[in-house]
């Protein structure tokens, strides 16, 4: 108690006085005073000990809670939380970091992770090389040397296509409109895994499709489920992201994915695969799609590089059955025409002369590293009373709450204390109060991962305490 009877607090100041505290006690962590996993004094006591009312220290302890310098735990106390001292910030810089909330909402890379520096270079390679051609409309399939090299960079994948059999496409949400659009009519009905990417929900419905959703295990869809309403409804299609789903992460077993390609073809109905992320595979062993599978010619395989590259480009390819080759090709030029020559002519020469291989090594690294420290977090500090899913690819971890408890309050009781997630109603096709919600490791810095994980775990504790002590009172009878 020593170290905390020799805080100066200047009660004169036009600053308050728990601001003050919480200043004076960020100064003893970072310089090594305190010890990393010490617990604070009690309120009280630390209020006797500075001549301070109990309100002053219990906002000093919410400030440096907020600042990701300590933790609380229900029930226990508040914790110092470890720091590198080499990255305490001062100044300008520290200011920002007490302000900043931790995101775990976004799926898409920071800004930083972009290859500026390498794709300024394609373009500028593209407007030397071809001047205003680029400008043009395109070729309908999209510029042929860029398919040409897609079919390149799939034969890493287990992938064996044609440039003909490529379509490029404006993302993966215009890739999901087209499919729509081209093979299928109002009111036919099509079935999807639950929970789902809410994109996709939204895309469907606004076709006027009837949808069946059929749960999701922790090694893919539900295939008893799965096999009875392809039985009974007779859909024409089944949309699925097997390697590393949205929003859940988990990964699809190879027994599973083997019934899926013998059932399209047995029940005649063709599998949409969106695929945001097999190159986020964090396994020793290979993970490949579905459609390197496809020996009947049941998949429609749709790949974006928003996740694995630049968002705002817009930018993906579709491999579709060749007996759809029109239709979809039809779809595509009533859409936009054809995507951007310039951007498709620019990642043309990103492939070419970048360093693509090394941009998808080092964003992997990143992500592999981000979601090891967050799972490794969550499995020691997540209230007993809750459950995820582990996982071994892609930027989703899936959370589950105890039954009965509303994922949409607790977001937004996250939020108002600077934690974002998406709870997990937004990934139902059918709005309901759910228990789950997703965490993404992609718009969080990695040293931040474990300090926000950590104050969403005693966001967590603290809102199941509140809950249950609510729930206590409802059956007290006088």
């Amino acid at each position: 108690m020593e170290k905390y009877k020799n805080i100066k607090l200047d009660r004169d100041s036009d600053e308050h006085l728990y601001y003050q505290l919480a200043e004076e006690i960020d100064k003893l962590i970072v310089d090594g005073s305190l010890n990393k996993y010490d617990k604070l004094p009690p309120i009280r006591k630390l209020a006797e000990i500075l001549n301070l009312n109990n309100v002053t220290v219990v906002n000093a302890y919410k400030i440096l809670e907020k600042w990701g310098r300590v933790y609380k735990k229900i029930g226990s106390g508040t914790y110092i939380i470890p720091i590198n001292n080499s990255d305490y910030l001062d100044g300008e810089k520290r200011e920002l970091r007490k302000e900043s909330a931790y995101d775990f909402s976004k799926t898409s890379p920071t800004s930083d992770l972009f290859p500026i520096t390498s794709f300024k270079n394609a373009i500028n390679s593209v407007l030397d090389t071809e001047g205003g051609i680029a400008f043009n409309y395109q070729e309908g399939k999209g510029y042929y040397n860029l398919r040409e090299s897609i079919t390149t960079y799939l034969k890493g994948y287990n992938l064996f296509v044609s440039p003909d059999d490529i379509q490029i496409i404006s993302g993966a949400q215009q890739g999901l409109d087209i499919v729509s659009k081209g093979i299928l009519n109002y009111g036919d009905t099509i079935i999807v895994e639950s929970p789902t990417y809410a994109g996709a929900i939204a895309t469907f419905k606004n076709r006027g499709l009837k949808i069946i959703d059929v749960p999701i295990l922790e090694d893919g869809i539900d295939m008893e489920k799965f096999e009875l309403e392809v039985r009974r409804h007779r859909p024409k299609l089944f949309y699925v992201m097997p390697n590393f789903q949205n929003p859940t992460g988990i990964l699809y077993s190879e027994e599973k994915r083997k019934k899926l390609i013998e059932l399209s073809h047995e029940l005649d109905f063709y599998i949409l695969e969106d695929d945001y992320g097999t190159e986020l595979n964090y396994l020793d062993s290979d993970v490949y799609s579905l459609k390197s599978q496809d020996e009947y010619d049941k998949v429609i395989y749709i790949k974006s590089f928003s996740k694995i590259f630049m968002p705002g480009l817009r930018l993906g390819f579709m491999i579709s059955a060749r007996k759809l080759n029109t239709k979809i090709a039809i779809a595509k030029h009533t859409t936009d025409i054809a995507t951007s020559g310039l951007i498709q002519r620019a990642f043309y020469y990103y492939l070419k002369d970048g360093d693509w291989k090394s941009q998808i090594e080092n964003l992997k690294k990143i992500m592999h590293e981000r979601m090891e420290i967050a799972l490794n977090t969550l499995r020691k500090n997540l209230p007993k009373e809750c459950r995820l899913i582990d996982n071994f690819g892609g930027v989703n971890i899936w959370v589950y709450l105890p039954e009965k408890f509303d994922s949409g309050e607790f977001a937004e009781f996250a939020r108002e204390n600077n934690v974002m997630i998406v709870p997990g109603e937004v990934f139902y096709n059918s709005k309901r109060i759910t228990n789950d919600f997703r965490i993404s490791i992609t718009a969080i810095e990695t040293e931040a991962v474990a300090l926000g994980i950590m104050k969403l775990c005693s966001l967590m504790e603290e809102y199941l305490m509140k809950k249950n002590e609510k729930k206590d009172e409802s059956l007290i009878t006088i």
